[in-house]
């Protein structure tokens, strides 16, 4: 076997599909805990975040594919940023955001400090979605 290059590490663990899926989405969806929401949700910028409820979960791990998606059209524009919040382990960071279907996923889109809650689920109405959002909070012509 290949030698790993000096400097990084390498480990072996057992994932289920919903974990392997958010992994390889890593470098385009931030995962956030309280504080880091925090932070997120005051920048100048629009935050659409997935609360989930562990991405064992089949409803989770799902739109995980979706939001991978997405996450990757979105990675270069500097308006918007994806997130994702694990409220299985990050109880602190979801409750003051519980909308009021109590199911997860939720989603939701973060601007000027408002939170609106997002009830599309299909990967077309979901880029309406964000793109209505583009369009309204910050016009292209402003960056």
């Amino acid at each position: 076997p290949e030698e790993p290059l000096s400097g990084t590490k390498t480990t072996t663990t057992t994932t289920t599909k919903g974990e392997k899926q958010l992994l390889s989405v890593q470098g385009a969806i931030k995962i956030l805990n309280k504080p880091s929401l925090l932070a997120e949700i005051s920048q100048p910028k629009l935050l659409f975040v997935a609360f989930i409820e562990g991405s064992k979960h089949e409803p989770n791990y799902r739109l995980l594919d979706t939001w991978g998606r997405l996450a990757s059209m979105y990675l270069h524009d500097q308006r918007i940023d994806l997130a994702l919040v694990d409220c299985e382990k990050e109880m602190e960071a979801c409750e003051p955001y519980k909308i009021p279907r109590r199911d997860y996923p939720q989603l939701a889109m973060f601007s000027e400090g408002s939170l609106h809650e997002c009830l599309e689920r299909s990967e077309y109405r979901l880029i309406d979605y964000i793109e209505s959002f583009l369009d309204h909070f910050i016009p292209r012509d402003e960056l």
